[in-house]
């Protein structure tokens, strides 16, 4: 008897102690997010040197977006990808195509074939810096918006961690790789990406380089990140991005000939803001930036409406 009320009282003990850890857990979740946010939201800023206020409050509005729990982690993580592997590049970003790398977060169009054509309205306004003041985000609205999904919580607790975790390990093999390598070899073999969650990418051909250097912490923290599947060895890597720049430096060049092409078209239509988002979407992509969306139904949305304009044009002659 005795025993068995010892059992209960211990495992009594136990299970408060897991409801306190768990409390624990999610009630420190918004200070390691607003970290992780915050740090982000630092390295955003040092890619605008001509943003200003404005550029700040649009990333305010996101992270506070994000800390509401009302974007998609995935997209989060993509996001903060895209910033890091811009940073790392040393670049340096025009308001409109910092505007570009966070607006999508708040719109994520779907622009895809089968959509409604007057989704082309969706892309964010370009506008000039000084044009850029209080940028109403809630304003921007997409013709037709998703029904909301629901997330579990938890994955922000993990989102706020990654994040942290990952800016960490960036900043230290930045730190000490710099010193092996040139800047532009590293750049080559070194990139962020989302596939199922923010992941350390690291070509196979500076793996010796990194395990030379004596730091017995990075170690560590490079076989945590290994077993937590936020850190990848990937062969030919420097191939594979040289080959994708040579594309998406093609794609440009067709647009700026599709945009010689139509350009009056366009302009009647009024859509030339839609267009200068596509470019800035583009131009990002040949600085290795990945778009929430596929930024060719943009382009396809576009034609479609000049189709459209053209069969009216037609009808009316008739």
């Amino acid at each position: 008897m005795l025993k068995s009320i010892k059992y209960i009282i211990i495992t009594c003990v136990v299970l408060a102690l897991l409801i306190t850890a768990d409390h624990y857990l999610i009630k420190k979740n918004p200070d390691v997010l607003n970290l992780s946010m915050s740090m982000l939201g630092e390295k955003f800023k040092e890619l605008v040197p001509e943003g200003g206020e404005a550029i700040s409050r649009l990333f305010d509005q996101f992270a506070k977006k994000v800390e509401a729990q009302e974007i998609d982690p995935d997209d989060v993580e993509q996001i903060a990808a895209n910033i890091l592997n811009l940073r790392n590049q040393n670049a340096t970003l025009t308001p409109e195509q910092a505007q570009s790398v966070i607006s999508v977060a708040f719109l994520k169009p779907k622009f895809e074939v089968n959509l409604l054509p007057d989704s082309i309205q969706a892309p964010p306004p370009v506008v000039s810096p000084e044009e850029m003041q209080e940028i109403d985000i809630e304003a921007i609205v997409v013709s037709r918006r998703l029904p909301r999904k629901i997330i579990d919580p938890e994955r922000y607790v993990r989102l706020g961690e990654r994040l942290k975790d990952v800016f960490e390990m960036n900043d230290k093999i930045q730190r000490e790789m710099r010193i092996k390598l040139e800047p532009h070899d590293l750049d080559k073999h070194f990139r962020f990406l989302s596939e199922d969650g923010i992941k350390l990418i690291i070509d196979t051909e500076i793996k010796q380089v990194i395990f030379k250097i004596e730091s017995r912490q990075l170690y560590k923290e490079i076989q945590n990140l290994e077993k937590r599947q936020m850190l990848v060895w990937r062969e030919n890597m420097a191939e594979e991005m040289r080959k994708d720049l040579k594309v998406k430096e093609s794609q440009l060049q067709e647009l700026a000939e599709f945009k010689n092409t139509h350009w009056e078209r366009i302009k009647e239509l009024r859509i030339e803001n839609v267009l200068r988002s596509l470019e800035h979407l583009k131009k990002l992509e040949t600085m290795g930036y990945r778009p929430l969306f596929n930024s060719d139904s943009i382009r396809v949305a576009i034609e479609i409406k000049i189709k459209e304009l053209q069969k009216d044009e037609e009808k009316a002659k008739k």
